[in-house]
């Protein structure tokens, strides 16, 4: 049910169903459930909006809301390409009308299925393959429009061409406060950025493209005493998505792709002046599975962040 309502409830939250929706049944769900559509919606209703799992689904059944729709999203740039001005903003288009959307907190996760169980998940480009331009989602930015990237006050760019489409998961969070205890005994904390992918497939996106990936498997890159987390995915559209699934089917489909990702990463700011980075798990690209769970994990954080900060979360309205 999951893949087509949403996140599941948790086994706390299933208690809790079943103990308001036992008001609305009585005493018969506890000799001979008696359940009926009524009901089952006088529930629904009064669920409590904010802490709902399935809220969004419910507001779709009782106000008529449509699911969000990747396709209505549209992009407007303003000031030029490469200078301090340049914001690439994010729009959602209904009807006749477009509303300013902001593409790491309002655009979906998941595509289908979720979490550990997840098959395709939305990604959104920010570093086209083949460039140098360092462009990123402003996560402190009102709406979080695409920027590039400011050092010294300067527009920045990588000294070497990207390998792969380089960009986020929407919806995630890598926790500063939440340190990960690795293997080798060593603990760095979260980079306080969305988890960061890396698109393998042979066609080069476009900045602000979204599309759908499937994961292959996940590097633990150690930057400037930080974990930063990097995805391996594939577009699912790539001639070659039916033929990788996981670490071992990269490696054999792509040899030294892997190696040659550890290299660029290692080495990327070292003509800046900076030391090499380091991989935990000793160089090695963990599996598909411990990727699922990795993301599931900054999910999850990123639903508490958003908590914390108030952040509102963008329903489209039947149009």
């Amino acid at each position: 049910m999951a893949l087509d309502l949403g996140e599941p409830f948790t086994e706390e939250e299933a208690k809790e169903a079943l103990s308001n929706l036992a008001k609305y049944v009585g005493s018969e769900i506890k000799e001979k459930p008696k359940l009926n559509f009524k009901y089952f919606i006088s529930w629904w209703s009064n669920l409590d909006k904010e802490s709902r799992s399935f809220k969004l689904i419910a507001s779709q059944i009782l106000k008529g809301d449509k699911p969000f729709n990747v396709d209505k999203v549209m992009m407007h740039p303003e000031g030029d390409k490469f200078t301090l001005d340049y914001r690439l903003n994010f729009f959602y288009a209904e009807g006749k009308q477009l509303k300013k959307i902001s593409p790491w907190h309002d655009i979906p996760l998941y595509v289908r299925g979720y979490g550990t169980e997840a098959e395709e998940l939305y990604f959104i480009c920010e570093i086209p393959k083949y460039t140098r331009a360092k462009f990123e989602i402003a996560t402190r930015m009102p709406m979080n429009p695409m920027k590039q990237d400011i050092k010294n006050g300067r527009t920045r760019y990588y000294h070497h061409q990207s390998l792969f489409n380089y960009g986020l998961f929407p919806q995630t969070w890598e926790d500063p406060n939440h340190h990960i205890k690795f293997p080798s005994g060593k603990t760095y904390p979260g980079d306080n950025d969305p988890i960061d992918v890396l698109e393998l497939g042979y066609k080069q996106l476009k900045t602000g493209d979204i599309v759908k990936v499937k994961v292959l498997g996940i590097l633990a890159l150690i930057d400037d005493g930080e974990t930063d987390w990097k995805v391996l995915t594939i577009n699912v559209d790539d001639p070659m998505a039916d033929k990788v699934n996981d670490v071992e089917d990269v490696q054999r489909e792509f040899p030294g792709v892997i190696d040659a990702i550890l290299f660029y990463f290692k080495n990327y700011k070292v003509l800046s002046g900076n030391e090499p980075n380091t991989f935990e798990f000793n160089d090695q690209a963990q599996n598909r599975a411990k990727a699922l769970e990795i993301i599931q994990e900054t999910h999850g954080f990123w639903k508490d962040l958003r908590k914390e900060e108030n952040v509102p979360v963008f329903t489209p309205v039947t149009t």
